[in-house]
Protein backbone atom coordinates (compact mmCIF):
# COMPACT_ATOMS: atom_id res chain seq x y z
CA UNK A 1 0.00 0.00 0.00
CA UNK A 2 1.32 3.54 -1.25
CA UNK A 3 1.24 6.79 1.85
CA UNK A 4 -0.72 9.82 0.15
CA UNK A 5 2.10 11.54 1.40
CA UNK A 6 5.39 10.75 0.01
CA UNK A 7 6.18 9.90 -3.29
CA UNK A 8 8.21 6.81 -3.30
CA UNK A 9 9.57 7.44 -6.60
CA UNK A 10 11.60 10.68 -5.91
CA UNK A 11 11.32 10.31 -2.35
CA UNK A 12 9.88 13.84 -2.24
CA UNK A 13 7.20 14.94 0.66
CA UNK A 14 3.58 15.38 -1.09
CA UNK A 15 3.26 17.41 2.29
CA UNK A 16 4.47 21.15 1.36
CA UNK A 17 5.03 22.35 5.05
CA UNK A 18 7.17 19.08 5.78
CA UNK A 19 8.50 20.21 2.28
CA UNK A 20 9.18 23.92 3.59
CA UNK A 21 10.48 22.56 6.53
CA UNK A 22 13.21 20.73 4.86
CA UNK A 23 13.99 23.38 3.02
CA UNK A 24 15.26 25.91 5.97
CA UNK A 25 16.49 23.76 7.66
CA UNK A 26 19.03 22.79 4.68
CA UNK A 27 22.31 25.59 5.22
CA UNK A 28 23.37 25.08 1.19
CA UNK A 29 24.16 29.13 0.12
CA UNK A 30 24.96 30.41 3.82
CA UNK A 31 28.64 30.43 2.43
CA UNK A 32 27.32 32.61 0.09
CA UNK A 33 25.25 35.14 1.86
CA UNK A 34 28.06 35.39 4.45
CA UNK A 35 30.31 36.49 1.66
CA UNK A 36 27.87 38.73 0.11
CA UNK A 37 27.80 40.54 3.96
CA UNK A 38 31.39 40.64 4.46
CA UNK A 39 32.26 41.56 1.16
CA UNK A 40 31.53 45.65 1.62
CA UNK A 41 33.49 45.50 4.71
CA UNK A 42 36.50 43.70 3.10
CA UNK A 43 36.02 46.14 0.21
CA UNK A 44 36.16 49.43 2.91
CA UNK A 45 38.99 48.40 4.56
CA UNK A 46 41.20 47.15 1.40
CA UNK A 47 40.69 50.77 -0.42
CA UNK A 48 40.94 52.62 2.87
CA UNK A 49 44.18 50.81 3.00
CA UNK A 50 45.22 51.92 -0.15
CA UNK A 51 43.35 55.82 -0.23
CA UNK A 52 45.32 55.95 3.11
CA UNK A 53 48.77 54.83 1.99
CA UNK A 54 48.99 56.95 -0.95
CA UNK A 55 47.85 59.78 1.23
CA UNK A 56 50.89 59.55 3.71
CA UNK A 57 53.37 58.92 0.72
CA UNK A 58 52.12 62.22 -1.14
CA UNK A 59 52.26 64.08 2.18
CA UNK A 60 55.90 62.84 2.57
CA UNK A 61 56.75 63.88 -0.94
CA UNK A 62 54.83 67.24 -0.73
CA UNK A 63 57.54 67.58 2.48
CA UNK A 64 60.42 66.56 0.81
CA UNK A 65 59.63 68.64 -2.37
CA UNK A 66 59.21 72.14 0.03
CA UNK A 67 62.79 70.86 1.49
CA UNK A 68 64.02 70.42 -1.92
CA UNK A 69 62.77 74.27 -2.87
CA UNK A 70 63.77 76.28 0.52
CA UNK A 71 67.53 74.50 -0.21
CA UNK A 72 67.73 76.12 -3.77
CA UNK A 73 66.20 78.99 -2.08
CA UNK A 74 68.66 79.71 0.84
CA UNK A 75 71.88 79.40 -1.83
CA UNK A 76 70.77 82.88 -3.60
CA UNK A 77 70.73 81.34 -7.01
CA UNK A 78 69.28 83.48 -9.36
CA UNK A 79 69.12 86.41 -7.10
CA UNK A 80 71.04 88.52 -9.70
CA UNK A 81 69.21 88.13 -12.74
CA UNK A 82 65.65 87.64 -11.08
CA UNK A 83 65.10 83.93 -11.65
CA UNK A 84 65.22 82.80 -8.04
CA UNK A 85 61.72 81.71 -7.98
CA UNK A 86 61.33 80.07 -10.67
CA UNK A 87 64.82 77.73 -9.72
CA UNK A 88 62.55 76.90 -6.66
CA UNK A 89 59.53 75.76 -8.89
CA UNK A 90 61.52 73.58 -11.05
CA UNK A 91 63.81 71.90 -7.91
CA UNK A 92 60.35 71.36 -6.74
CA UNK A 93 58.70 70.25 -10.16
CA UNK A 94 60.82 67.95 -10.38
CA UNK A 95 61.23 66.54 -6.98
CA UNK A 96 57.72 65.71 -7.66
CA UNK A 97 58.23 64.45 -11.10
CA UNK A 98 55.80 61.03 -10.43
CA UNK A 99 52.70 63.56 -9.22
CA UNK A 100 52.43 65.16 -12.93
CA UNK A 101 49.24 64.75 -14.63
CA UNK A 102 47.85 63.08 -11.16
CA UNK A 103 46.47 66.02 -9.80
CA UNK A 104 47.08 69.79 -9.17
CA UNK A 105 50.25 71.08 -7.93
CA UNK A 106 50.72 74.52 -6.79
CA UNK A 107 53.60 76.03 -5.03
CA UNK A 108 53.82 79.55 -2.98
CA UNK A 109 57.06 81.41 -1.87
CA UNK A 110 57.69 83.84 0.38
CA UNK A 111 59.70 85.61 3.22
CA UNK A 112 60.21 87.43 5.46
CA UNK A 113 63.33 89.39 7.44
CA UNK A 114 64.51 87.84 10.84
CA UNK A 115 64.26 91.26 12.52
CA UNK A 116 60.83 91.91 11.62
CA UNK A 117 58.44 88.49 11.21
CA UNK A 118 55.25 90.45 10.55
CA UNK A 119 56.41 91.48 7.22
CA UNK A 120 55.41 89.06 5.22
CA UNK A 121 56.56 89.26 1.55
CA UNK A 122 55.97 86.61 -1.45
CA UNK A 123 59.93 85.47 -3.36
CA UNK A 124 62.66 84.08 -1.35
CA UNK A 125 63.74 87.01 0.29
CA UNK A 126 67.12 88.69 0.87
CA UNK A 127 70.27 87.41 2.87
CA UNK A 128 69.87 86.56 6.18
CA UNK A 129 65.99 86.44 5.70
CA UNK A 130 63.60 83.26 6.35
CA UNK A 131 61.69 82.06 3.14
CA UNK A 132 59.13 79.75 3.91
CA UNK A 133 58.49 77.50 0.53
CA UNK A 134 54.62 76.29 0.63
CA UNK A 135 53.67 72.95 -1.71
CA UNK A 136 50.03 72.01 -2.23
CA UNK A 137 48.89 69.08 -4.00
CA UNK A 138 45.35 68.12 -4.95
CA UNK A 139 44.23 64.85 -6.25
CA UNK A 140 41.15 62.92 -6.50
CA UNK A 141 40.55 59.80 -4.82
CA UNK A 142 42.14 56.98 -6.24
CA UNK A 143 39.52 54.39 -5.32
CA UNK A 144 35.65 54.69 -5.94
CA UNK A 145 34.55 53.67 -2.00
CA UNK A 146 36.25 56.19 -0.57
CA UNK A 147 36.00 59.28 -2.47
CA UNK A 148 32.35 59.35 -1.36
CA UNK A 149 33.45 59.56 2.34
CA UNK A 150 36.80 61.81 2.25
CA UNK A 151 34.75 64.38 -0.46
CA UNK A 152 35.84 65.08 -4.66
CA UNK A 153 39.26 65.59 -3.56
CA UNK A 154 42.33 65.54 -0.97
CA UNK A 155 44.81 68.17 -0.32
CA UNK A 156 47.77 67.58 0.69
CA UNK A 157 50.65 69.99 2.22
CA UNK A 158 54.06 70.45 2.71
CA UNK A 159 55.79 73.26 4.22
CA UNK A 160 59.63 74.09 5.06
CA UNK A 161 61.24 77.17 6.26
CA UNK A 162 65.14 78.16 6.09
CA UNK A 163 67.45 80.57 6.90
CA UNK A 164 68.85 82.29 4.07
CA UNK A 165 72.53 81.78 3.57
CA UNK A 166 74.37 85.22 3.45
CA UNK A 167 75.38 85.29 -0.15
CA UNK A 168 75.81 89.25 0.15
CA UNK A 169 76.28 91.05 3.51
CA UNK A 170 73.27 90.87 5.25
CA UNK A 171 70.60 94.30 6.19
Amino acid sequence: MKSIHADTDTGYSLNPLRHARRLLRGDRGISTTEFALALPVLLLLVFGLIETGYLFFASASMDKAAQAGARVAVTGAGADDGTRVELIKNKIMTTLDAFSGKGTISVEVKSFPQSAPGNITTGAGGPCDIVEVNVEYVYASLTPIVGPIFGPSITVHGTDRMVNEPWRVCE
